[in-house]
């Protein structure tokens, strides 16, 4: 996947622990974080999409227009009970569109 800036949709990730699919009702809590903007299911920042089994980072046009160079960083981490586990942290591209203007909202 690549991110493009100036792009605004939800990121789908799917978190698996060995091979079940990390799901609201197995974790504790689920954090996901791109570049600086870390975001978490109990803070209802991050959510569950049942039909695509995703978790779903909503990303802004104004968010991917901040992310500067070519890649951005991004990690995973689930609780289950007590116990906290990480992805390690990957790389995500980052695209330029030709189109620079900013959608206006009139």
């Amino acid at each position: 996947m690549t991110l493009y800036r100036g792009d605004q949709y939800a990121v789908p990730f799917v978190v698996k622990l060995k091979d079940e699919i990390v799901t609201p009702e197995i974790a504790t809590d689920v954090r996901i974080q791109i570049g600086s903007d870390l975001r978490e299911m109990t803070s209802h920042s991050l959510t569950y999409n049942p039909d695509k089994q995703t978790w779903d980072f909503y990303v802004t046009e104004e968010f991917t227009r901040s992310l500067s160079g070519r890649i951005v960083m991004y990690q995973v981490g689930i609780k289950i009970g007590e116990e906290i586990r990480y992805s390690p942290a990957q790389q995500l591209p980052i695209g330029d569109n030709i189109i620079k203007a900013v959608w206006s909202d009139a």
